[in-house]
């Protein structure tokens, strides 16, 4: 009778994957190749990682500089769950696939608790280095803090709009500025 298999529940790191990027799924699931005897899929899970690495590199590029587009506040989510959907229909699902025909539940599971640490010590490093780049466009005038901090008002140019008494087509004219400055002083 040969040895039961050690792997972390395919199930919940597929699952855990959304929540921690497919960098964690595919780590843990190389680890489940390795022990599944299957070292080209631990290599295809390998290959994911440093894929998703390069991705969200860029993608933290794309954040710093494109920064003030209202595209990046939906960006995120959207690029992390067709990241996980890609790596899931590829990488992820054949795991389920070949573990779920293979061995089933005859496995000893792996507790996934430091890995989920782990996972969430990448969001804190990423979020480190999402600070670290926004406080060095801050120091070096790029961006103003205030940019930051404030929302942005809209602006406001009121008009003048009148009817000369020489004619009965209405004419519209922008509105001078000290009046335009007057009238915001007052909305304070």
């Amino acid at each position: 009778m040969s040895q039961r298999p050690q792997l972390y529940n395919p199930k919940l790191v597929c699952a855990a994957a959304l929540l921690f990027t497919p960098i964690f799924g595919a780590a843990l699931q190389a680890r489940n190749w390795m022990a599944l005897g299957e070292p080209d899929n631990a290599r295809a899970s390998r290959m994911w990682i440093r894929s998703s690495l390069w991705l969200i590199v860029m993608y933290l590029v794309v954040q710093t500089l494109f920064r003030n587009e209202p595209i990046m506040d939906w960006l995120g989510p959207y690029f992390l769950v067709v990241l996980w959907g890609a790596w899931m229909l590829t990488s992820g699902w054949q795991q389920l696939v070949v573990v779920s025909r293979t061995v089933g539940k005859n496995y000893d599971s792996l507790p996934i608790g430091r890995a989920i640490i782990l996972g969430a010590a990448g969001w804190l490093a990423y979020g480190l280095v999402s600070a670290t780049i926004t406080l060095g466009l801050v120091l070096a005038g790029i961006e103003p803090l205030s940019a930051l901090t404030e929302t942005p008002k809209e602006e406001q140019n009121g008009v003048i709009i009148r009817v000369p008494k020489e004619g009965d087509a209405p004419i519209v004219e922008p509105l001078p500025r000290e009046k335009q400055d007057a009238g915001a002083a007052a909305e304070h």
